[in-house]
């Protein structure tokens, strides 16, 4: 209550007209139908014209309340046109300058009435807005948002009032100033959905097309963040027309070339009118393109002068580029974070990111031109939200419809360009902060970046083309391990290990292409793309050269009936890495041959069975150096896998020789062809190593062993041949080949290093087991290809369309390596010497890979003795501590030997020999020995009868003592006192007991 309210209070004819408005007002409370209300306004307008000459109405709350209440939209118009001649009155009595202040009191029930009038209403209405609210000029503007809210409704195209409405709006503006009108309009277009039609209409009808946006900037208002959000508001509406009309706006009112926007407000409103392709509205697109290409509504060409071109798609090209490009990408950024990192999203906002890309591509101007910047937001966005949302079938199947709509390289492609700037970007970022700074930061660390494929080749569709798995997949593990090699210095260890075991998984997903016998599939790359091979030749990365290489032996796996060609490291050795059971393969088809590396020797090696033939055809081992011409005087040409294992066998090389093995080393060899020096007075004792290495075993263990892992792999790839007449070319071509002693290559030589010289077993253990399996796999190739040619029958004339297709398997090494090796070195020996030394009381933690590789060492060598004379030569020493732990050593390798899981047919050989040796040797103190051994054991178990081989603490093996032992027996059989073993019948029983 006021003052003027107040001393009105002293007037007893006020007093009684306020009991007067309290009794009418006690009549609302008693209304129950529509019609007692009618009475009550009446009631009321009878009081407040009875007295007119108060120009203060009493108790105006509840009032505004009450007439409120009567305009409520499902009341008939009978009850609003009655309240709102209640208002008429009220407002005659107060005049402008209270209606100004109680403004709020009273709008409160008039503004919403509009939308829901009756035809009959509306004009009364309107005549109040324009005879009452017209005149409180810029005193409306506290309430000039509620206003429009409250007249737009009217601006209904072909409505009889729209005129009138349009009218009333336009001297609204003019009231209250151009700017205040239009900062209200949008707060209401932001609140109001209602309202957005009708006023962005509005906007577009006083909008001066002749004019630019500079010329009307009261369009935009006293709040241009306001106008933006509006704008992006209205674009995303549920209408079509509400869209339209927005996107009408935004064409003229923030061109991309001259918008009065900052950058910021620009993505922003590009960000959601991007969301208008989810319609798949042509009418909606159309306005869209045109805003991003530089063109109106009505396809005329926009942006400055200087720049327009006549033909509209070079304009459409220059201007995207110029102009919108840039907006776009960050836009689509945005719109990838926002759902890929958002706390909370349901399944379609999840699925809409990839959905507008989907659109985009439809459209050859900008999709494709985008998607090189966006794609791995796409990547790390798909994996985000596959980690936290729950519904993962829609959303990978959505994802796999954007892959598929790429060109079959282009993911892969992109996948490794990537891949190589992440090793650019960590080189330049380690160069700038120094290799010992730990807070480095790039855009993608390499590691992450390795999840992310690890992550896209688990949920994309590889089956959808053949090609990528023939072709693009191995161009991609090309390029990564090309990448990796030149890299190599920069690149901290543990993202050596997972881009190794990334390298991995891509091989576990490559299928061999089938060729024809004739031809041979060879490295090629997509058109425009650069060859992985001519990019790492102008890197000019050298290769590792080591200095007096030595000869080394060719490596394999074990022969075929003890595990297959794709089978991985030996058994001991677990990898993280998935995928070691599935060797499938690709290779690329295309012309040209790739480079072989710098001290690599390409030997070839094939096996092949037919495929629904019984026939079994074998391609026998076949030497191809670079520059080699075949027997039909064309030039060799080297499959994709061919070159991936290469490229394999250098970066392996490098590894070695940056982290392994001493750098200043040199292995003693004899490039004329004499024997190799392995022995220890030439190495030294393996015991003493360098150890001033900069990294520790710990940290460079993994990665050697995942490297190792891949080289195996690359080397059991298998190849699919379509056969023809070739058979005669393979019984040549073996000829040649296992006739010759061929010098191992280099990496083999670095990896023998590595066999030597690691400074802890556990590197040693991995370099050995390397060597083993590819030992075997080579004799397994040369078994099968041996059996294959002796029965092979007479060439006969084969076409491919005979279903007879040849699996070809190429090991790394030739027959020729290996025997140059077993004749001309002492590398088994030498192996065979650091595995021994390796069973010590002292290393109780190598003692079960040391028995595996010694076992498998043993059944690889093409002779026994050899691993059987490093043994019975310590047993036999003229040294009795020597003797003593030879001994101790032996037991540890007979009794892990009866743990391990071994194929007989696998594993044939046993140590026969030196069981006859050490009963030969054994001297007459440890015969003695295990007389006074029985004696005890005798006494102490009278009431046992049988002794077991565990009850003996001389550690000896019982079978290579069983004669021994019963020798024993019968000495202490007559020394003891035991009643129990004076009977002849209980002895046997006891001696059998032991030795069974």
């Amino acid at each position: 209550m006021n003052t003027e309210e107040l001393e009105l209070l002293s007037d007893s004819k006020y007093r009684n007209y306020v009991a007067a408005i309290d009794k009418a007002l006690k009549n609302f409370e008693y209304s129950s139908e529509w019609a007692d209300l009618i009475s009550a306004l009446g009631k009321l307008n009878k009081v407040l014209q009875n007295n007119a000459k108060y120009q203060v109405v009493p108790k105006k709350l509840t009032i505004g309340k009450r007439l409120a209440q009567c305009l409520h939209p499902a009341l008939p118009g009978g009850v609003h046109r009655k309240a709102l001649e209640t208002y008429e009155i009220i407002f005659k009595i107060i005049g402008p300058k209270r209606l100004a202040k109680d403004l709020f009191l009273y709008s409160s029930g008039l503004f919403p009435l509009l939308a829901n009038a009756a035809m009959s209403v509306k004009p009364t209405l309107l005549s109040l807005y324009e005879i009452y609210y017209l005149p409180l000029g810029k005193t409306l503007k506290p309430g000039l948002q509620g206003l429009l809210t409250g007249i737009l409704p009217g601006l209904e195209e072909g409505s009889e009032y729209y005129e009138r409405t349009n009218t009333l709006l336009e001297k609204v503006a003019a009231a209250v100033d151009q700017s205040a009108f239009y900062s209200a309009l949008w707060g209401s277009l932001l609140t109001s959905p209602a309202v957005r039609l009708p006023g962005i209409t509005y906007v577009l009808a006083h909008l001066n097309r002749k004019l630019s946006m500079e010329d009307q900037l009261y369009i935009i208002g006293s709040d241009i963040e306001l106008m933006v959000e509006a704008v992006s508001t209205s674009v995303q509406d549920s209408s079509v027309l509400v869209q339209r009309s927005t996107l009408d706006l935004i064409l003229f009112c923030f061109p991309f070339h001259m918008s009065q926007a900052t950058r910021p407000d620009m993505i922003r409103i590009l960000s959601a009118a991007l969301h208008v392709v989810l319609r798949r509205d042509m009418s909606l697109n159309r306005r869209l393109y045109a805003w991003l290409l530089g063109f109106d509504n009505n396809g005329a060409v926009v942006g400055p002068r200087s720049t327009r071109h006549s033909n509209p798609e070079e304009h459409a090209t220059y201007y995207f580029t110029t102009f919108s490009k840039e907006l776009l990408v960050q836009a689509m950024v945005g719109i990838l974070q926002v759902n890929g990192f958002g706390e909370e999203s349901t399944l379609m906002q999840d699925l809409k990111p990839f959905r507008i890309l989907i659109s985009l591509l439809d459209k050859p101007e900008l999709g494709p031109v985008i998607l090189e910047d966006v794609l791995i937001e796409v990547f790390r966005t798909l994996y985000s939200q596959c980690k936290i949302t729950k519904k993962l079938t829609e959303l990978i199947k959505t994802a796999n419809l954007l892959f598929n709509s790429f060109e079959p390289y282009y993911m892969w492609d992109y996948v490794a360009r990537w891949f190589e700037e992440c090793c650019r970007r960590t080189l330049h970022t380690r160069l700038q902060i120094g290799p010992g700074d730990s807070s480095e930061s790039s855009e993608l660390q390499l590691t992450n970046f390795c999840l992310l494929v690890d992550f896209l080749l688990d949920i994309v569709s590889l089956e959808t083309y053949i090609e990528i798995q023939t072709e693009h997949l191995p161009q991609l593990l090309l390029r990564m391990v090309s990448a990796l090699t030149s890299h190599l210095q920069t690149l901290h260890l543990s993202e050596l290990t997972d881009s190794l075991r990334l390298c991995s998984k891509i091989l576990s997903k490559v299928q061999p292409p089938l060729l024809s016998a004739g031809t041979g599939s060879v490295l090629q790359f997509p058109s425009g793309q650069p060859s992985a091979v001519k990019e790492w030749e102008e890197k000019k990365v050298p290769s590792v050269s080591l200095e007096n290489p030595i000869e080394v032996f060719e490596d394999g796996e074990n022969p075929p009936s003890s595990r297959s060609s794709e089978s991985g490291f030996t058994e001991f050795i677990q990898y993280q890495a998935d995928g070691t059971d599935d060797i499938d393969r690709e290779l690329s088809e295309g012309q040209g041959a790739a480079t072989i590396p710098i001290g690599s020797t390409s030997s070839e090696t094939e096996t092949a069975s037919t495929v629904g033939s019984e026939e079994t055809i074998i391609q026998p081992p076949s030497i191809v150096t670079q520059g080699t011409a075949t027997r039909s005087g064309k030039t060799a040409q080297k499959t994709a896998m061919q070159c991936c294992l290469e490229y394999v066998q250098q970066f392996l090389t490098r590894l070695i020789s940056l982290y392994v093995i001493q750098s200043n080393s040199s292995l003693a060899s004899d490039h004329q062809g004499e024997t190799s020096k392995w022995d220890r007075d030439s190495q030294g004792d393996i015991k003493e190593r360098n150890l001033s290495k900069q990294k520790t075993t710990k940290e460079y263990l993994s990665a050697f062993l995942a490297a190792c892992q891949l080289f195996l792999e690359c080397s059991s790839f298998p190849v699919y041949i379509a056969e023809g007449n070739h058979t005669s070319e393979l019984c040549s071509e073996k000829l040649e080949t296992d006739c010759e002693h061929v010098q191992p290559p280099q990496w083999l030589q670095t990896l023998m290093n590595a066999c030597n010289q690691a400074d802890d077993f556990s590197v040693q253990s991995v370099a050995i087991s390397l060597v083993m399996d590819l030992v075997g796999l080579t004799q397994s190739v040369a078994m099968v290809t041996g059996e294959n040619i002796n029965s092979m029958e007479p060439a006969q004339p084969l076409s491919p369309n005979q279903g007879r297709v040849a699996v070809v398997i190429r090991p790394p090494l030739t027959q020729g390596n290996l025997r140059y090796i077993v004749e001309k070195t002492e590398f088994f020996k030498h192996v065979a010497l650091i595995l021994w030394d390796q069973l010590g009381d002292g290393t109780p933690q190598h003692h079960q890979k040391s028995v595996e590789l010694f076992y498998q060492l043993h059944n690889l060598v093409p002779s026994s003795s050899i691993c059987e004379d490093v043994i019975s030569h310590q047993l036999t020493h003229k040294d009795k501590k020597i003797r003593m732990e030879a001994h101790a050593k032996f037991a540890v390798l007979w009794h892990l030997t009866r743990d391990l899981h071994i194929n007989k047919s696998s594993f044939a050989r046993s140590f026969d020999r030196l069981e006859i040796k050490i009963y030969k040797f054994c001297d007459a103190k440890f015969i003695c020995y295990l007389k006074i051994q029985a004696i005890l054991k005798c006494r102490a178990v009278s009431h046992t009868h049988q002794i077991s081989l565990q009850s003996l603490e001389y550690p000896v093996p019982l079978p290579f003592i069983g004669p021994l032992f019963i020798k024993s027996l019968l000495f202490a059989k007559h020394h003891s006192t035991c009643q129990g073993y004076r009977n002849e019948h209980v002895f046997l029983n006891l001696s059998f007991s032991i030795f069974t």
